[in-house]
């Protein structure tokens, strides 16, 4: 089972109710091209957290060159927190591949309470506890991934719901201290620590 530290990976929202900001993190097997594309004509700040340092020959498409509306760092984890807190949404755009790549990144995100866009590659979908917590668009389509974009940059309550959905999944299937706990079946309504029902997002 994949899982991060839910206790480092939460901290209070401190995303902009003035200007809307769309974090994606990491290299290997990225298609930040697809990113590119689809944020081209919304108006939305980007930041790319580009630091990952694994199997730097791994294939990744980039755009050529990059938007001058995308901004690119190599942070830590500290910084990355703090990106995942101002954060409105979070988008793991991904080439077709059978391993689950970008898997660390998407957990990060969904412990932050965050909603999550993810490309839905054949490694990726069996790695995600609860595949109702994030939602999917196919691997280098621009249209889809605007579309969820939009959809959950203009519905603020949606995201919440999801982020809830998605902070629930991590404390209790994706967290590294709660590894081996069940889960509920796709489509059923989840429940967070205290039985509280966790509402889902329509992607």
């Amino acid at each position: 089972r994949y899982g991060v530290d839910t206790v480092f990976w939460s901290a209070p929202s401190t995303a902009s109710m003035q200007s809307q900001l769309v974090v994606s993190a990491g290299r290997e097997h990225r298609d930040y091209r697809t990113l590119a594309q689809a944020v081209s004509r919304l108006d939305v700040d980007v930041f790319v957290a580009g630091g990952s340092t694994h199997s730097p020959s791994s294939t990744s498409r980039l755009p050529a060159p990059w938007p001058s509306t995308i901004a690119r760092q190599t942070v830590g984890s500290v910084a990355l927190r703090e990106r995942y807190a101002d954060a409105t949404v979070v988008v793991v755009p991904l080439v077709e591949t059978d391993f689950p790549a970008g898997i660390t990144v998407v957990l990060e995100a969904m412990s932050m309470g965050k909603a999550v866009v993810v490309s839905e590659t054949a490694g990726m979908r069996g790695a995600v506890a609860d595949p109702d917590a994030v939602c999917w668009v196919p691997p280098g389509d621009a249209s889809a991934l605007r579309h969820e974009l939009q959809g959950l940059l203009g519905y603020e309550s949606g995201r919440a719901a999801l982020g809830q959905r998605a902070r629930a999944a991590a404390e209790l299937r994706g967290s590294l201290r709660g590894r081996g706990r069940g889960a509920p079946p796709r489509g059923r309504p989840r429940r967070g620590a205290r039985g509280r029902r966790v509402p889902a997002y329509p992607c």
